[in-house]
């Protein structure tokens, strides 16, 4: 996922509790990407639950490791999208970096952690491409843009 850039275009929408007739955030997303004519048929549900974290569901495909989009216990959901060009000249590929789906912390239980001091959309690492995320809690919803490596 990291080293092929072409042909996504998903895309998420939030709507704010505020705004709702549910009276709570919803959350969605589309994977608009190229499926080599099968990945769609093939969607796959799986469900983690690490000892001493949060408990969390991605949605994805058979061979995908990490997490494209996904929700925890705590209720914090996150969908990752891609980015195809920075106004910065970020570059496009860090081979030192960190493969993005393996870069949010299943145990965030939040948007912004206060109690933990940990963010779903930690800053410190360095990942291979350039990313956005959609993150939605029940207290919090957000899109979290890329303005260069490595922060958000």
């Amino acid at each position: 996922m990291d080293v092929y850039r072409g042909s996504f275009a998903c895309s998420s929408l939030i709507v704010s509790a505020d705004h709702s007739a549910t009276n709570g955030p919803l959350f969605g997303r589309n994977l608009d990407f190229y499926t080599l004519g099968m990945l769609d048929k093939f969607g796959l549900v799986t469900v983690h639950r690490p000892s001493g974290k949060h408990a969390f569901v991605s949605v994805g495909f058979p061979g995908l490791f990490g997490c494209l989009s996904g929700m925890n216990d705590a209720g914090l959901c996150l969908a990752v999208h891609e980015v195809f060009f920075a106004r910065d000249g970020a570059p496009m590929f860090n081979p030192k970096g960190v493969p993005y789906m393996f870069c949010f912390p299943a145990d965030a239980r939040r948007v912004r952690d206060d109690r933990r001091g940990r963010e779903a959309a930690p800053r410190q690492r360095q990942r291979t491409t350039i990313l956005s995320l959609a993150l939605c809690d029940r207290q919090e919803q957000r899109g979290v843009g890329n303005d260069a490596q490595p922060a958000w």
